[in-house]
C-alpha cells in the first residue's frame, strides 16, 4: 500500500516541534553553563524556564504523535497481511484447453454423442499466504464473446464444469441455485465456455440454459465460425478476476481450437497499484 504524503495540516502540527528540537533544546543546553556560575536574574530565569517548558511540552507532543503513528502502521500492517491471505482466483497452468466430452442421453443413460470438442477455461485458488480466510465461496462467473472487431454476440452467466447438469427453475426464469462454487485453497475448476458438434459450422456457449435441451444448443447462443474473442469476468467476496481469452470454430467437419488468454486481477491493483 502507498503511504500518504504529509498535508499541510501535518507539517503545521510538526513544525513547533522541529522548532522546539532544534532551536529550544539547544538554547536550554547552551545556558546549563549560566546555572553553574551565579544565580540568574529574574528575568532569565523567566525565560530559561519557559524555554524548558516549551522543550518539554515539544517532546510530550512528539511522543504522542509517534504512539499513534506505531498504533496506525501496525494496523495498517495487521489488515495487509489479513488481506493478502484472502483468495485469489487466477488461471490455472495451461488454462484454456480443449477437452473432448461425451454427451448422454438423459433418458437411458447412454451416449448420444461421443468426442464432442469443447472449450473449458480452468480457474484455481492461489493466494499468496494461505490462512484461514483463503477459502473462496460462491464464485460467479459471467462470460462475454465478441467478434475479433469488438461487436458483442451475447452475454451469459457462466457454468462451472463440475455442477450440476439441470437446475429447477422459477415462473420468473431464475434458477433457484446460483451457478455458484465454493474453492478451497490450492482447488481447480473448469468453466465451460463452448461446445460444437463435428459435423456443424456454428458452436454453442454453455451455461445452465444448456441443460434445458437435450442437446444442449441454445439459439441465442449460436456461436459464427472463424475467432471468436471472449471474456471470462470471476466474482465473489475479495474476487475480482477477468480473464481475456481467444479460441477458433474451425468449421464442418472440425473442432474447436483454443488459441490464447491473459488475465487481470482488480483486487490486485489495492495491494500493487
Amino acid at each position: 500500500m502507498k503511504k500518504k504524503n504529509w498535508s499541510a495540516r501535518s507539517l503545521l502540527r510538526f513544525l513547533p516541534l522541529m522548532v522546539a528540537v532544534v532551536s529550544g533544546s539547544l538554547t536550554v543546553i547552551g545556558d546549563s553553563p549560566f546555572f553553574a556560575n551565579r544565580p540568574p536574574e529574574a528575568t532569565g530565569r523567566y525565560w530559561v524556564w519557559l524555554r524548558i517548558c516549551f522543550v518539554v511540552s515539544a517532546a510530550i507532543e512528539w511522543f504522542r504523535q509517534w504512539k499513534n503513528l506505531r498504533a496506525r502502521d501496525r494496523r495498517i500492517g495487521e489488515l495487509e497481511s489479513r488481506f493478502r491471505a484472502q483468495p485469489r482466483i487466477v488461471p490455472a497452468r495451461d488454462a484454456l484447453r480443449t477437452e473432448l466430452v461425451n454427451l448422454f442421453d438423459r433418458s437411458t443413460g447412454t451416449i448420444a454423442a461421443e468426442g464432442l470438442p469443447c472449450i473449458r477455461l480452468r480457474m484455481v485458488n492461489d493466494p499468496r499466504f494461505p490462512g484461514d480466510e483463503s477459502e473462496a465461496e460462491k464464485v460467479r462467473a459471467a462470460v462475454t464473446f465478441r467478434r475479433p472487431d469488438g461487436t458483442v454476440l451475447f452475454t451469459m452467466n457462466g457454468r462451472w464444469a463440475d455442477a450440476p447438469g439441470r437446475c429447477e427453475r422459477l415462473p420468473s426464469g431464475d434458477t433457484t441455485s446460483e451457478p455458484s462454487v465454493p474453492f478451497p485453497v490450492r482447488q481447480e475448476r473448469s468453466l465451460d465456455i463452448a461446445f460444437k458438434y463435428r459435423s456443424e459450422e456454428c458452436c454453442y456457449g454453455v451455461n445452465n440454459n444448456s441443460w434445458e435441451k437435450e442437446d444442449l444448443r441454445v439459439p441465442s447462443q449460436t456461436l459464427p465460425t472463424g475467432i471468436i474473442v471472449g471474456q471470462a469476468r470471476f466474482s465473489g467476496k475479495f474476487i475480482d478476476t477477468v480473464v481475456n481469452f481467444q479460441f477458433r470454430n474451425e468449421g464442418a467437419g472440425n473442432g474447436l481450437v483454443a488459441l490464447k488468454y491473459d488475465y487481470e486481477s482488480k483486487i490486485d491493483h489495492v495491494l500493487n497499484p
